[in-house]
């Protein structure tokens, strides 16, 4: 069949279900994962947990992987937390790099937004972030539609 590696095949094809999980969170496989195995978390958070099936131990196995390359996509600022996820406009390294409180560090994107989520605050931004940091935050726009955060 011409695959070189079947592993990786099938890590590629596992990938991608796990892809599904996140950027389509209310399709019926993404509810009924996240019901029996992730209720009160995100899929990066999951574990394994007790009585897994083979598939979930699968999904499981690439989470890191697809991980790796992927991060959030800033919309409302709702969904994303700021010292948590990935964000950041920096392919090296996506994360907030600042040593924050772990109050700021769980709290969302949107509260670096003005009141009405129009637009970054500027002064908020550069009072609390280092340099880079702060460089990287006022770089991304913002959008007036105000569309939920998703995975890129």
């Amino acid at each position: 069949m011409g695959f070189r590696r079947l592993r990786d095949m099938n890590l590629s094809l596992l990938g991608k279900q796990a892809w599904r999980l996140l950027t389509q969170p209310n399709s019926l496989m993404s509810r009924i994962y996240k019901a029996r195995y992730f209720p009160n978390s995100t899929f990066f958070d999951a574990t394994l947990g007790s009585n897994p099936s083979f598939i979930w131990r699968g999904l499981v196995e690439v989470q890191d992987i697809v991980k790796m390359g992927s991060h959030w996509c800033i919309g409302d600022g709702k969904s994303t937390r700021i010292g948590c996820d990935p964000w950041m406009p920096d392919v090296g390294n996506p994360h907030v790099v600042t040593q924050l409180h772990e109050s700021v560090s769980m709290a969302p994107v949107s509260s670096l937004m003005n009141e009405h989520g129009t637009a970054w605050d500027v002064d908020c931004v550069e009072d609390v972030f280092e340099e880079r940091d702060a460089r990287l935050i006022l770089s991304i726009p913002i959008s007036c539609r105000k569309p939920p955060d998703a995975w890129t």
